[in-house]
Order: C-alpha cells, then sequence, then structure tokens
C-alpha cells in the first residue's frame, strides 16, 4: 500500500491524501469474481444466486482500504483528520463526514512511529502535540514498507509549519530533579 501522498500545497495550505491501493481493488475484484462464478456455475434457486453475489460483493467491498485525508489550514489555524470507507462514501448523502480537528499551535513537531504487529513491522507517521500526545495520521500503519516515505511526508510537514523535531531530553530532565533535590536538601540543613 502507498502512503499518504502531496494532493495539493500552497502558502497557507497543505492537503495529504490517502488512497486504497491495488491490493485492496484486487481483493474486490477477486470476491466479485467468486461470486459471479457461484452465479453462473450453479443449479440453484436465483435468490440463492442473489444472495451468493451480494454476500461476495459486501465481502469485497469491506475489504477495501479507506480514504484518509490531512488537511493543514493555516489560515484556519487547524489540523483536519478525516477518513471515509467506501460505504461510508456511497451513503454520505445521508451521514454527516466524520473528522478530528486540532489547533496547528499544539503540533510540536511531526515523526514516524513504528509498530509491531502479528504481519510484520509497519509504519506511520504522528503529529507530536504539547500535551504529550501521539496524533496519527492514518488508522493504520504500512506493513513492510521502506519508512523513507514516511519520513518524507514527516519533513514536509515540520518544514511547512517551520517545525524543529527536538527529542525530549531526559537527561535534562533528571538534571533538574536532581538539582532541585539537592537545593531542598540544602534549605532543609539550613533550616536545622
Amino acid at each position: 500500500m502507498v502512503y499518504m501522498k502531496v494532493h495539493s500545497e500552497t502558502e497557507g495550505r497543505l492537503h495529504l491524501k490517502r488512497t486504497p491501493g491495488i491490493r485492496s481493488w484486487s481483493i474486490l475484484i477477486g470476491f466479485f469474481a467468486i461470486g459471479f462464478g457461484l452465479w453462473t456455475y450453479t443449479v440453484d434457486s436465483l435468490p440463492w444466486k442473489l444472495l451468493y453475489i451480494s454476500f461476495c460483493f459486501m465481502i469485497g467491498v469491506t475489504s477495501i482500504d479507506d480514504w484518509e485525508d490531512c488537511i493543514i489550514d493555516k489560515k484556519k489555524n487547524e489540523v483536519r483528520i478525516s477518513k471515509s470507507g467506501l460505504i461510508r462514501k456511497i451513503i454520505s448523502i445521508v451521514a454527516p463526514p466524520n473528522f478530528l480537528v486540532t489547533n496547528i499551535e499544539e503540533v510540536k513537531y511531526a515523526d514516524v512511529e513504528e509498530d509491531v504487529t502479528k504481519l510484520g513491522k509497519g509504519c506511520y507517521v504522528v503529529l507530536r502535540m504539547e500535551s504529550g500526545m501521539a496524533l496519527p495520521l492514518t488508522d493504520t500503519c504500512t506493513l513492510g514498507a521502506d519508512s523513507s516515505e514516511h519520513r518524507d511526508i514527516a519533513d514536509k510537514i515540520n518544514t511547512f509549519l517551520n517545525l524543529d523535531r527536538k527529542e525530549p531530553n531526559n537527561i535534562g530532565y533528571m538534571e533538574e530533579l536532581s538539582t532541585s533535590s539537592s537545593d531542598s536538601e540544602n534549605e532543609d540543613s539550613k533550616n536545622k
């Protein structure tokens, strides 16, 4: 599966998009072919044939990956992340779209995280927030992929938002802790 690509970029807006890959569409066509084969080569009645083809089609439709968008808008001062599947796109006239909105000022930097699952190692891009939360741009990681494509997207976001990627400085934090505890010990000894 291909990770997110830059759909459009202007000075004040960056739109990243992820669409289903060839594997997803192949699965849909494969299940539809199985349903069509059952329709053609079985001697069952018409209701059973309709059940076969509709069941195979629904399995294929639910197997398709989602369309995922991330829109970073400097004018609105927001990051909008949305996700929709094929069924959601079909009924989008009735159901409102789902999306998550956060403030750009909350974003510290964009980074790549790796996740190990039963199927292998996968990568995805996350936005590191001031609160310490990591907000992934996509719900699913890309399995078996080279992380260079993910790093390019993270670098693109950092460049667009003029952010520096800074690792948390645990050593400095520990030094602060030790100096504050030694200061409190010194105050205690002066009080005695």
